[in-house]
C-alpha cells in the first residue's frame, strides 16, 4: 500500500514477442474505407479467438492482445 492508502498497480509482464501458435489464431479483418474528406485508410480489426482452456482469462487474454499491439507498433509504451 502507498502512502494514501491505495493499492500500487503494476504493470503486467508481456512477452516481447507474440508466440507462432497466438498469431496464427487470431482473426484479421482488413478493409478499405474513406474518411469525410475522402481520404482513403486502411484499418485492420485483430481479434483473439474465445477462451478455450481455463488458462484463458480475461487478464491472460489481455496481456497475449497487448503484446500483439506492441510488435506492430501499436501499444501503449511501443
Amino acid at each position: 500500500m502507498s502512502a494514501s492508502g491505495a493499492a500500487a498497480l503494476v504493470a503486467p509482464q508481456l512477452s516481447s514477442v507474440p508466440s507462432a501458435g497466438l498469431i496464427a489464431s487470431l482473426s484479421v479483418r482488413p478493409w478499405i474505407d474513406l474518411t469525410a474528406d475522402g481520404t482513403g485508410f486502411a484499418p485492420v480489426l485483430i481479434t483473439h479467438p474465445p477462451a478455450r482452456r481455463d488458462a484463458d482469462t480475461a487478464v491472460a487474454i489481455g496481456q497475449r492482445t497487448l503484446s500483439v499491439a506492441r510488435a506492430l507498433g501499436a501499444g501503449r509504451g511501443a
